[in-house]
């Protein structure tokens, strides 16, 4: 029989051995400077790239102010900052990997109101590992590169705020790089402050701790976010309910029967477990993993308490669960967010594998 004990256990040793490894061969600048650039001056593809998503911003309202680089920056970077009549700031950039010839785009959308709060709505390849500062809320959506759908987002998260106590703060057009400068220096000072990034005296750029592993944990398995709303709560468990009552309506019709049966009917649970996690986790954009587990917990709960027999495939369909939720939540950013096929075939891939193993140990 193959387990799945293996597997877990094989993740568990990644984690607590593998990311703190990774962790400590993190730096960072001690400080940014964003440096202006001429346009001229940029590679003929940026400067293509930059121009669609002119266009692009354009047609919100958004006018380009300065182009610039980061020189802290080991690899070569290229940014745009854009500014809006309404007091939002949204920044393009374009970092290439030189050992790869990899290209990494991100877009972060910004804005912060005269009493203090800030938000930053961005679409990065990249985790968030750091903690966030009082009065600064940063939200990523990994990987989701359509401009337009972004900046929907970043709308509909500005709604979660009084808009009757707080005003947006307009930022003059030739305080932009300083004002920019300032909110990540705020948020390096922060990680120094929480011992999640040290200076070092040698080379006086800031190493990251062990400290960074809860950090980037406590992003991971958080389920208090901004844009999660009530409704999306609630839903998580309904679909954990709904499919007890599915589970436990087949388990009654599981025991007995032929080989050929029980397969069938071992697949039939699989999928509904799938199906249930995939439901769960097309409610969020993010944190989809954590919810479906939640949510997962529900059946899987019940069938350790009332069906002992059935004890050894909890944590397959659980499993499953978990994957479905993720395979859902991809599903959905590429169907409706502009998100890219590659994001699809790391939980398709692993869905399937973990859904063989499941019906091939029976």
């Amino acid at each position: 029989m193959i387990s799945f004990e293996i597997i877990i256990i094989f993740g568990v040793l990644v984690l607590f051995f593998g990311l703190p490894i990774m962790v400590k061969s993190i730096n960072y600048p001690a400080s940014f400077h964003f440096s202006p650039l001429a346009q001229k001056s940029l590679p003929i593809e940026i400067r293509e790239y930059f121009r669609l998503k002119k266009e692009e911003l354009g047609g919100r309202g958004f006018y380009l102010v300065e182009t610039f680089q980061v020189p802290e920056i080991e690899n070569t970077n290229y940014s745009q900052v854009y500014n809006h009549g309404q007091g939002h700031i949204a920044t393009l950039s374009v970092i290439i990997h030189s050992e790869k010839d990899q290209r990494q785009y991100y877009t972060e959308f910004l804005t912060q109101f005269e009493a203090g709060p800030t938000l930053i709505t961005k679409s990065s390849s990249s985790f968030d590992m750091f903690y966030q500062p009082a009065g600064i809320f940063s939200v990523n959506y990994y990987k989701l590169k359509g401009t337009q759908s972004l900046y929907e987002r970043h709308q509909a998260l500005l709604s979660r705020f009084d808009q009757d106590a707080l005003k947006y703060r307009s930022i003059p057009d030739n305080n932009l790089l300083p004002f920019l400068e300032g909110i990540q220096q705020q948020i390096l000072e922060y990680q120094q402050a929480r011992g999640v990034l040290k200076l070092d005296e040698t080379t006086h750029k800031l190493r990251a701790s062990y400290r960074l592993v809860l950090s980037i944990l406590s992003h991971f398995l958080s389920l208090i976010d901004i844009d999660t709303t009530p409704r999306m709560k609630i839903g998580a468990f309904i679909f954990g309910f709904l499919t007890l009552v599915a589970a436990e309506f087949l388990s009654s019709v599981w025991i007995g029967g032929s080989e050929e049966q029980s397969l069938m009917l071992r697949f039939i649970l699989g999928a509904l477990f799938i199906t249930g996690g995939g439901l769960t986790g097309s409610l969020f954009l993010r944190k989809s993993v954590p919810w479906s587990a939640l949510s997962g917990m529900i059946p899987t709960g019940y069938i350790i308490l009332t069906r002992p027999d059935f004890f050894l495939i909890v944590f397959d369909v659980f499993m499953l669960y978990i994957l479905g939720g993720w395979f859902g939540n991809r599903l959905k950013i590429f169907r409706n967010m502009e998100g890219e096929i590659e994001n699809l075939l790391i939980p398709g891939s692993a869905l399937a594998i973990v859904l063989f193993i499941f019906l091939v140990s029976g």
